[in-house]
């Protein structure tokens, strides 16, 4: 780190918070298992065990582009877009400038934009 950058760190993220534009990385995942009745302790009720983890790509920048609580539809570096459901992933805002930065540097070889041009309802034979 140079003298002139700032240490900025991650901020927590309420579901209300997320903004457009903005980026975000998953911090946490939770699953949630069903045990068997072979399980350890089973008492006749089935209870949902969760298991929170950090996923293994935790830090790679997400750009929200959509917005319909509980789901977040992002968009990774390589330019893939996806649905998270808040209910499963916790995630945390990223500061702006580093977002846009790594956003741009962890992108495809073409700055993070695809060259695929678009196909206007024409079919090559």
């Amino acid at each position: 780190m140079t003298e002139t950058q700032a240490l900025t760190s991650t901020r927590p993220l309420a579901p209300d918070d997320l903004l457009v534009g903005g980026y975000v990385t998953i911090a946490r995942t939770t699953y949630e298992l069903v045990p068997d009745d072979a399980s350890a302790g089973y008492d006749g009720e089935l209870r949902p065990l969760r298991i929170a983890m950090i996923p293994s790509d935790a830090g790679r920048p997400l750009k929200v582009h959509r917005l319909c609580l509980p789901f977040v539809l992002v968009k990774d570096p390589a330019g893939a877009h996806h649905t998270l459901d808040l209910r499963r992933h916790h995630l945390v805002r990223l500061d702006p400038a580093f977002g846009a930065e790594a956003f741009e540097r962890l992108g495809t070889k073409s700055g993070g934009k695809s060259k695929r041009k678009k196909n206007k309802g024409k079919h090559k034979p």
